[in-house]
């Protein structure tokens, strides 16, 4: 699917005044010292971004206690001093988490070190280089989960290169809709952006203790699978946030080794059979398509990094099934000979 055009002004965005911390607690009902929702934020080195993620988080409206968690790795640069100036404005709301040695490089998953420390029934991530666009994220998720009873609530996300608007990523349909669990394997860790995952907490308490999802180079497709194991997701058609492309320290912006790029398909591959032994109601037929999306996406790294072979060897790894439901497969497929146009139009695709 190719984006589609939206409009986002940044700048208007981050003109808007932003409420205190009484204005967003006085709709709070309940215990106000019990979070409903607990807002995981993993920031590293992101001076330029990180206030743009909070005043998406204190703009949020809701009529129940929401906390957020944001786990600062270590970082070098002013990160961690911008943080602290807003976690002393809004104390109730935003608990952050100084390391002071980075945990990443020492192979800890982010968002299994930031768990320990949220107490919400809820779980809502946001990496530091994306942000919400919509007052009404949390509140609209809270009540979707809570509606539809499914372990997931996602929606699609504004994509943004600098300042420019590059349409939607992850939008795979125009009206809301209920989501099986065979299709959020089919998207093999791109179904959903990050910043509009909001999960059970339950599947996570688990999850995050499996010896196989630690050992996974990236906990996204795990994540939504897992907690979409049961009962299914849902998908919000409006899109409530927004991915950052090329932002300063994501990986789309880094450009990992060849041999990187090998342990990471190895350690992903690893995951995957873990999952599905982890869960009765996956079979064969599952692992072949999570697989199938792990060549697909796989070759697509390889290809950033101009690495043509492994392109090729691994999007001809896939299976002629997962490439007929698959357009954008299919068409990497066809251009599995033409590397550098390929290259070109990923920087347009959205990978599905």
């Amino acid at each position: 699917m190719f984006r589609k055009k939206i409009n986002f002004d940044l700048d208007e965005f981050r003109s808007r005044p932003l409420p205190s911390e009484q204005e967003i607690m006085s709709g709070w009902t309940g215990d106000l010292d019990k979070p409903v929702v607990s807002v995981i934020c993993n920031t590293y080195n992101q001076e330029m971004y990180i206030e743009d993620a909070i005043r998406g988080f204190l703009i949020q409206e809701t009529d129940f206690p929401f906390e957020v968690i944001i786990n600062d790795d270590a970082s070098t640069d002013r990160n961690p001093e911008i943080i602290k100036s807003y976690a002393e404005k809004y104390p109730s709301i935003i608990k952050p988490v100084f390391q002071e040695e980075n945990q990443y490089s020492q192979g800890r998953k982010p968002s299994v070190v930031s768990f320990p420390y949220t107490s919400g029934d809820y779980i809502s991530l946001c990496e530091g280089d994306d942000f919400w666009i919509c007052p009404h994220k949390l509140q609209d998720q809270f009540n979707t989960i809570e509606r539809e009873s499914v372990g997931l609530v996602y929606c699609p996300a504004v994509a943004l290169s600098g300042a420019k608007t590059q349409g939607l990523t992850g939008q795979m349909a125009l009206n809301d809709a209920h989501v099986p669990l065979e299709e959020v394997i089919r998207g093999g860790g791109s179904f959903c952006p990050t910043a509009s995952v909001f999960v059970d907490r339950t599947a996570l308490n688990v999850l995050f203790g499996e010896p196989w999802f630690l050992q996974a180079p990236v906990g996204d497709l795990y994540i939504q699978a897992y907690c979409s194991a049961a009962t299914g997701a849902y998908f919000l058609a409006k899109p409530y946030c927004v991915y950052r492309k090329f932002a300063n320290g994501s990986w789309s912006e880094k450009k990992p080794s060849l041999g990187q790029e090998q342990d990471f398909l190895t350690r992903q591959l690893i995951g995957v059979k873990g999952l599905v032994d982890s869960l009765p109601c996956l079979d064969r037929d599952a692992l072949t398509i999570m697989s199938d999306g792990v060549f697909y996406h796989s070759a697509i790294r390889f290809l950033w990094i101009n690495e043509w072979g492994f392109y090729k060897e691994l999007i001809e790894k896939v299976s002629v099934e997962y490439r007929y439901r698959s357009f954008g497969c299919r068409l990497f497929w066809f251009l599995r000979d033409f590397p550098v146009l390929a290259k070109f139009l990923a920087k347009f695709f959205v990978f599905r």
